[in-house]
């Protein structure tokens, strides 16, 4: 081994020697160059060097590429911008239209259960007190408004609440009015 080799150097040095050997710094450099140990150490950092040195040559081979992918990665960040920019101001564009068409189908629904409500109402049977002298009407038999026909029986069918708003309508109706 290195070390026994070193050390039987040592081992026949008499102390007077020895500390010479500590003095003389040249002496001692040159000792530890020609120990195996030192020489082997000094291979590896060598061929760690040369590895080294070759991988950074083909390393830098790669340069011209990877600047052009990083041009290439910076247009395509730049491209997405103006694309997330776009698509917000669609988004936006389509969210007013959303809640606007909400808006509008909402005032359509609501007006169509208004005129709903509000049909029926004119077509209600409902009782009307006459004059005396209107003949057999005046014993307080039914009567339909203006403008009822068919459907004016059907509706004489309707719930007592029907019948109300009816009434209430009818209070509003010109005829009614007079009749008042």
């Amino acid at each position: 081994m290195a070390g026994s080799g070193s050390e039987a150097r040592f081992a026949g040095l008499s102390l007077v020697q020895l500390n010479e050997l500590l003095e003389d710094e040249g002496q001692l450099t040159e000792m530890v160059q020609k120990m195996e140990e030192t020489q082997n150490v000094q291979l590896n950092k060598e061929m760690t060097l040369a590895s080294n040195r070759s991988l950074a040559e083909g390393n830098l081979l790669y340069q011209p590429q990877l600047d052009a992918l990083k041009a290439r990665l910076t247009q395509k960040y730049q491209e997405l911008q103006v694309l997330f920019e776009a698509y917000q101001i669609k988004k936006t564009k389509l969210d007013k239209q959303s809640s606007s068409a909400s808006l509008e189908t909402l005032l359509a629904l609501l007006q169509a259960e208004v005129s709903r409500g509000s049909a029926p109402t004119g077509l209600l049977h409902r009782r009307v007190p006459e004059p005396a002298d209107t003949g057999p009407q005046a014993k307080g038999e039914d009567r339909e408004a203006p403008g009822d026909g068919a459907e004016g029986a059907g509706a004489a069918a309707g719930s007592s609440s029907a019948a109300a708003q009816g009434a209430r309508a009818g209070a509003r109706h010109p005829r009614c009015l007079q009749d008042a």
